[in-house]
């Protein structure tokens, strides 16, 4: 019968709080909830993640800026304390997690915190050495190229910052 449903809203409103029944006399519940944690991704180009900047955006119509650190990884996770949704009764809000997604770049591949690119070398500058333009994430560079340079120095020529 019905003799239930009186005893399943009691659970209901102890568990999320909000209070007693309407046609309830006596005592309400004041029960504390910690507010949700909201997940959140933001996008980043990798142009973007190798400088230390800030970034504003909106969550739970509150315009939220916040340091971006370079070096931040695809995948990685900040946490903001307190930036969830809201407590109840006076119960400390939620956490907002951030996980970066990088977008791969046309002229760079990221290894950890190396930076790769290709490079067309004429046949005499990599024979008898020589120097070569090679454009980097801040600009243009020159760097010495030949046959007793090692491979992995004339392609690892700059690194992301680590945070």
């Amino acid at each position: 019968g019905r003799g239930n449903a009186s005893g399943f809203s009691d659970f209901f409103e102890q568990l999320f709080g909000h209070g007693a029944s309407a046609g309830r006399s006596g005592r309400g519940y004041n029960m504390m909830s910690r507010g949700g944690d909201i997940e959140a991704q933001m996008n980043l180009s990798l142009r973007e993640a190798a400088v230390t900047h800030k970034q504003t955006f909106s969550v739970n119509g509150e315009n939220l800026r916040i340091t971006i650190p370079a070096g931040i990884a695809d995948g990685q996770m900040i946490k903001l304390k307190g930036h969830g949704e809201k407590g109840s009764n006076g119960a400390p809000d939620g956490d907002l997690y951030i996980t970066f997604k990088i977008a791969p770049d046309p002229d760079f591949k990221r290894e950890g915190d190396d930076l790769f690119t290709d490079v067309d070398i004429d046949l005499y500058t990599a024979v008898l050495g020589g120097t070569v333009n090679v454009r980097t994430i801040n600009g243009m560079v020159k760097l010495k190229s030949g046959h007793s340079e090692r491979h992995k120095s004339q392609t690892a020529w700059q690194r992301i910052p680590c945070i």
